[in-house]
């Protein structure tokens, strides 16, 4: 009897032949399911790939999940702050060369240089397109005095928007932002898909948003940058404790 290899859409199943010639029944192989494209149990992205520095940046054999591959931003650029409340909101942006700020952790202010692919998703010249992630009530770990105690609530700072037609592309940076923060993956109910709104109790964790492009026009200068903030609150505090959470994102020529 020749081995048998049947590949489902969960596990793979092996007929082995014993030394007797009797064959041994199956033994199910789990299939490793970061990296295959799919939303799976206790992922928070999955691009079909185990590459660094892309929409989910995963090792092979490892998982798919931002808060686990020491590339988020941490919300709160204050350093005094950034190890109580920032993992309430702490950012992902598709840049290989991300800066390191004063905290050690990946800085809040990201600069891509235009026509960059590796960080520039826009072809046309003179405009860079980054792709950012949002994560709320994260479990950091390179946060120890950060407790995801929850998010009771959340307002878009900025950009702001405007009536002015020359403020457009503003317009749809704040549009793509509220969308992203209001559409969430939970890890823990893969089916939902992007599709929770915060509030999000404490046990609520490492709720993701899909990857969003912001759209940074730079023009004939040489840098142009657009600044993201969102104020969070948090679920159990009397007062509720507040994070700003701030993003600067700069295309250079």
């Amino acid at each position: 009897m020749k081995p048998l290899a049947i590949l489902g859409p969960a596990l793979v199943v092996v007929f082995a032949v014993a030394p007797s010639g009797a064959a041994v029944p199956p033994r199910p192989t789990p299939v490793p399911p970061c990296g295959n494209g799919l939303l799976d149990w206790d992922e928070e992205c999955d691009d079909g790939n185990h590459d660094l520095g892309d929409d989910c940046p995963a090792l092979a054999g490892g998982d798919c999940r931002y808060s686990t591959a020491g590339v988020l931003i941490p919300g709160d650029p204050r350093q005094r702050r950034v190890r109580e409340l920032g993992c309430l909101l702490e950012w992902y942006v598709v840049n290989p060369d991300q800066p390191v700020g004063r905290s050690g952790l990946p800085d809040a202010r990201q600069v891509c240089r235009d026509q960059d692919p590796r960080c520039d998703f826009n072809p046309q010249p003179g405009r860079c397109a980054f792709r950012v992630v949002a994560c709320l009530n994260n479990e950091d770990v390179r946060l120890p005095d950060c407790r995801p105690a929850g998010v009771s609530g959340l307002r878009v700072l900025r950009p702001r928007p405007s009536t002015n037609p020359r403020r457009a592309l503003r317009n749809e940076n704040f549009e793509a932002l509220a969308h992203a923060v209001d559409h969430l993956h939970d890890p823990g109910d893969p089916q939902s898909g992007h599709s929770i709104a915060p509030a999000l109790p404490p046990r609520e964790r490492n709720h993701c948003s899909a990857p969003f492009v912001v759209r940074v026009d730079r023009g004939r200068r040489r840098s142009a940058a657009e600044r993201l903030a969102v104020e969070v609150w948090d679920w159990e505090s009397q007062p509720r404790q507040r994070l700003r959470a701030q993003l600067d994102l700069r295309c250079r020529s």
